[in-house]
């Protein structure tokens, strides 16, 4: 072929690899189609990535992703076991995945479902509203025996500045922006209202 060096099979109807003389790259092939190519830009994978289509094997393998800038680099690698991304230039785990399925943001070593260290004062975890008129929550649940749900939501509202705990269906504590908490309300006009259609005990 014109313009390229090529590695066929012996019939000569099917390559393997290809290096086009006109520009600096290799081209490797499966069924005469470019499944993996470079150039000055980088490596180009072609095709819909599925199980074992990419595996890198050795005794801590890694994918690095260096940024030519002054941006800090990543590498993303297996640590007996452990999913790790890595901060390259800060020499800091950033994310950690272990066998047990524990997620560690900031943490090397996650005892729970999901650990968050913060370094930094008033650092932590945050979740916002994305949208307009849109409230947030988050959700605490337990199971029966039976497989019964029990479900608390930490709620903050958005149609007004208030945060509650509720159990999807009521509110059963409110505090205000102001700082008035109420039971039982959840407009409450005093430091603490407590509305109940019977006798307190």
């Amino acid at each position: 072929r014109s313009n390229q060096f090529a590695v066929q099979n012996d019939s000569g109807d099917h390559d393997y690899i290809t290096v086009p003389t006109n520009e600096q790259g290799v081209n490797l092939h499966y069924d005469n189609d470019v499944k993996l190519s470079t150039s000055s830009t980088g490596v180009d994978v072609t095709g819909t990535l599925g199980s074992g289509d990419i595996t890198i094997t050795g005794g801590q393998p890694a994918l690095s992703f260096i940024d030519s800038g002054q941006n800090p680099d990543y590498r993303i690698y297996n640590n007996n076991g452990v999913l790790r991304l890595y901060d390259i230039t800060n020499a800091a785990d950033r994310l950690v995945v272990d066998s047990s399925g524990n997620v560690g943001i900031g943490a090397e070593s996650p005892s729970n479902k999901l650990v968050v260290n913060s370094a930094a004062h008033d650092d932590g975890l945050f979740v916002l509203a994305a949208n307009n008129n849109q409230s947030t929550k988050i959700r605490i649940q337990g199971k029966s025996s039976g497989g019964t749900e029990h479900n608390w939501n930490l709620a903050v509202a958005r149609s007004a500045d208030r945060f509650g705990i509720d159990n999807g269906v009521n509110t059963y504590l409110a505090i205000l922006d102001g700082g008035n908490v109420g039971i039982g309300t959840t407009s409450p006009s005093y430091k603490l209202e407590v509305s109940a259609e019977t006798a307190i005990s």
